[in-house]
């Protein structure tokens, strides 16, 4: 009979997690937020996650020309508004219908959060999601450096996205991490290059105008960011 109990409380276990809530947290500086951004959220969806959410780091004194917490944040939504409509909230909850989340918690200190606290968090106050940590194939090797690596991140799942052609190796897919083929090259740096240029070929505003969605643009534009001073 105390086997069978065992057994029970196994199934349950068991599926207990397979009604989890599969959750990508997607962090990064976001600046500015890019197509290839959206894109990316958009093939985590595609690959069976039922929310994605967009973590806009705290500042960084440690980078140049990054812009302010409230530029970055206000981008974000303009990104996202153009490329999904009005189909995104700023509220994380197992209720709501959105499929994509933008979050400010790190937005409300004066620091970026590391991102073994950070899943922490998410964990802690949402423990009916199943959370993945979505991260570059290129950024793997140095994961072991990071903070809160053995107790926190060694235990995390990962979304592993393909990046400049580096593949993952089978041993560095943690957990029940995933891998998703994305080719993309576009980046917040090649945005800022562009943008501290003062004359701008036709060829280079052009490339800008596909870098980043119309209303992301036409802010950076209003606001003078990323130009030399």
């Amino acid at each position: 009979k105390s086997s069978l109990k065992l057994d029970l409380f196994s199934l349950n276990c068991v599926a207990l997690e397979m009604k989890k809530m599969k959750v990508a947290i997607f962090g990064g500086s976001f600046n500015p937020p890019t197509v290839a951004h959206l894109s990316v959220g958009n093939s985590v969806l595609k690959a069976g996650f039922a929310k994605v959410v967009f973590v806009p780091c705290g500042f960084r004194e440690d980078k140049k020309n990054f812009a302010s917490n409230a530029h970055r944040w206000n981008m974000m939504q303009l990104a996202l508004k153009d490329s999904f409509g009005q189909s995104f909230t700023t509220s994380l909850t197992a209720e709501n219908s959105f499929s994509l989340v933008l979050d400010d918690r790190e937005l409300k200190g004066d620091r970026m959060v590391p991102t073994g606290l950070l899943m922490q968090q998410y964990m802690q106050e949402f423990p009916s999601m199943d959370f993945h940590f979505v991260i570059g194939a290129d950024l793997l090797d140095d994961l072991s450096s990071w903070g809160y690596y053995e107790s926190i991140l060694s235990k995390l799942n990962f979304v592993v996205l393909g990046r400049d052609g580096v593949r993952p190796k089978p041993s560095q897919l943690l957990n029940k991490s995933i891998w998703i083929d994305s080719n993309l090259h576009v980046s917040s740096t090649r945005v800022r290059q562009i943008l501290e240029i003062k004359e701008k070929s036709e060829e280079e505003k052009y490339e800008l105008e596909k870098l980043v969605t119309p209303s992301t643009l036409s802010y950076i534009q209003e606001h003078q960011l990323y130009l030399l001073s």
